[in-house]
């Protein structure tokens, strides 16, 4: 017998978000997305596809920026 777990998000009907990802505005750089993924004291990480400079806005880019904080902090520990 198998178990099937699953998650529906409905992001797309979030009336906070509407389906929205990251993009870099007039003035802005892909830097910004680097200074997004900084941690604070070595202790507050962040991940997401808005802090990955490579693959913004990308369901692959905040896999690998949650790989990459779950490194930092296991490097950290």
């Amino acid at each position: 017998m198998y178990a099937l777990k699953f998650a529906i998000t409905r992001w797309g009907q979030d009336p906070f978000s509407y389906g929205a990802y990251s993009f870099i505005p007039p003035l802005a750089s892909p830097q910004d997305y680097r200074t997004l993924a900084q941690p604070i004291e070595g202790r507050l990480l962040f991940a997401g596809e808005a802090t990955h400079d490579r693959y913004p806005a990308t369901v692959h880019g905040a896999y690998l920026s949650g790989d990459r904080a779950a490194r930092e902090w296991l490097s950290a520990a």
